[in-house]
Order: C-alpha cells, then sequence, then structure tokens
C-alpha cells in the first residue's frame, strides 16, 4: 500500500449524534439504541480542548460516504494500463461490504459492493477473498447477516453472528470489483464473529468469540466455507458449543474469553 497523503477511518459512530452544545440523544422509539445507522460529522465528537480532528487532515470515510462504518481493510491493485490504485473495504451497520478507491484520499468513490443488511464487525482481506464477521447484538431483531440467519432457520437453531465469505472479482480495465457469496459459517450457538484473521495462503480462516463459552473457530476455505475444529474453554466441551462440532481443549482451567488471532505459519 502506498503511502497516503491523508488517514482514513472507518468509524463506528454508534448513534452518537448532538441535541445541543456537548449533549446526546437517545431516542427511545428506536431498538437498540444509541446504535444508530446515522453518520456523525467529525467535528460533531470534538474533545474540549483538543485540536478538532480535521486539523490534523484526518478524514473520516463514513463522514464522507453516509453511513456508519465498522472496520476497514486496505488493498492496492495494478490496472491494466500499469497505474495502481488504493481501495477501501468497509464494513457497516447495515449497509454491507462498501469497496471505495481511495487513490485520491480526499474525493473516494464507491468501487463495489457485497450488499447485506446485517451489522458487520471485522472485516479480513486476502487476495479475491473477503471474509465479514457478524457479532449480533439481539435475537429479536437479527443483526447477523442474510446467509447466517438462512442456515439458522434450515437447522432450527438460535440465529447466532458467524462469517460470510464473499469472492472479489476486480475488473483490471475499469477497475471496479464484482461481488459474490461464497457461503457462511455459524459462529458459536447465540454467539459471533468478534474478530477474523485470513491465513496468508487464503485457505484458512480464523474467528474468535469471547463471550461466556469463549471458542475459537477453524474454518477450511479450500471449498465451501467449512467449520474444522472450534477450539474451547473445558467446561464446554459438554454443551451445545461443541453439538455436532469437533471441538478442541484450549488446555487451560476457567473461562476463556480469546479476541485478537494471528497463525503462527
Amino acid at each position: 500500500m502506498r503511502a497516503l497523503a491523508i488517514l482514513l477511518i472507518a468509524v463506528a459512530l454508534m448513534g452518537i449524534h448532538p441535541a445541543g452544545s456537548g449533549q446526546t440523544r437517545v431516542d427511545a422509539a428506536v431498538p437498540l439504541d444509541p446504535a444508530h445507522n446515522t453518520p456523525v460529522p467529525c467535528e460533531a465528537l470534538g474533545t474540549p480542548g483538543l485540536l478538532p480532528r480535521s486539523a490534523k487532515n484526518i478524514v473520516h470515510v463514513a463522514n464522507v460516504c453516509g453511513f456508519v462504518g465498522t472496520d476497514v481493510e486496505f488493498q492496492s491493485r495494478t490496472l491494466a494500463d500499469g497505474s495502481v490504485r488504493d481501495y477501501a473495504f468497509v464494513g457497516t451497520m447495515g449497509a454491507g461490504l462498501r469497496i471505495f478507491d481511495i487513490t485520491d484520499p480526499a474525493h473516494p468513490f464507491l468501487a463495489g459492493a457485497y450488499t447485506d443488511p446485517g451489522w458487520q464487525g471485522d472485516v479480513q482481506v486476502r487476495g479475491d477473498v473477503a471474509a465479514i464477521g457478524f457479532d449480533p447484538v439481539s435475537s429479536t431483531a437479527p443483526t447477523t447477516s442474510e446467509c447466517l440467519q438462512a442456515k439458522a432457520a434450515s437447522t432450527g437453531q438460535r440465529t447466532s453472528g458467524g462469517v460470510d465469505v464473499v469472492r472479489l472479482a476486480f475488473d483490471a480495465g475499469t477497475g471496479l470489483f464484482a461481488t459474490s457469496l461464497i457461503g457462511c459459517v455459524a459462529g458459536n450457538p447465540g454467539g459471533g464473529a468478534h474478530t477474523l484473521t485470513l491465513h496468508p495462503s487464503g485457505t484458512w480462516l480464523a474467528m474468535s468469540n469471547p463471550r461466556t463459552h469463549g471458542s475459537v473457530d477453524v474454518v477450511d476455505l479450500r471449498g465451501a466455507p467449512t467449520l474444522l475444529y472450534r477450539i474451547v474453554q473445558a467446561a464446554s466441551l459438554g454443551n451445545a458449543v461443541c453439538a455436532g462440532v469437533r471441538c478442541i481443549w484450549n488446555g487451560r482451567s476457567g473461562v476463556w474469553s480469546p479476541h485478537d488471532l494471528s497463525f503462527s505459519r
């Protein structure tokens, strides 16, 4: 990734919006308030006594492009004419995965999208694969993906979070992306995918669920996305977390709440 003149950050502005000087408003009529899909101008969130974000030449993609961003990954691609374009892959709350051309950071424009009404969490991109995590916050108004909702309905299980795996098809002539769903994998029942990590080869995926029965799921991407292992604490071995799943004990006692993940090789 070439150095960018302006840092672009996708920020999850979780429903905080001004109702007067230094005040915020909570709308009781909106379920799950204050989690709104409403972008807020950066300057409205300035901290008294500190320089505003704009003074440090920081532009927030979510504010420029009109959505609430949750996570962002960057990738560069070479066009047919040899020029290089820079892209931001932005997860959102209800607006799907958005792909922006940010070669001119001050003027990003849409270069592709994967539309899904779920509230997306972590986003990972490796080559022509994007992995999008969903960590639902409500069982009455599902905020997970359509694929994961359908998977839960077909098995009669409680709707849970997990990951959608998406194919990226880059057109080197136009510099635009087309997307298609490869498949989805449900996480820990009632839980979700808090963070994701793609193996450098693009053939393996790990996702964490740090809730009561914490777990790390290892997903095989060499064909249709398939949950291969679930690494759990001892207390989870005999409950629904391991039903129909090959579980591996993490080798330690007590409650386990994994967050960040990485592959050693």
